[in-house]
């Protein structure tokens, strides 16, 4: 987990909806990312940690992306 903070820091595995990240955990995002992140190299993630945070910013402009995405909010 700590590469994930590298990178999302307070927002991790959140969604990014009408331009702020979401309160809620999203399981889809948590299951991919952490998923990529366990065979990614520290030194890669963090060299490529602002850049990959925009990259999450821009897919959730696609729709089809919103779609896969939408119903894998975890409830509190």
């Amino acid at each position: 987990m700590e590469k994930v903070l590298i990178v999302f820091k307070d927002h991790s595995f959140r969604a990014y909806l009408e331009g702020k990240w979401e309160r809620q955990v999203n399981k889809a995002l948590f299951d991919a990312i952490t998923l990529v992140f366990s065979i990614t190299p520290k030194e890669q993630i963090e060299k490529n940690a602002s850049s990959i945070d925009a990259m999450l910013i821009k897919l959730f402009d696609d729709k089809e992306f919103l779609e896969a995405t939408s119903g894998s909010r975890a409830h509190k």
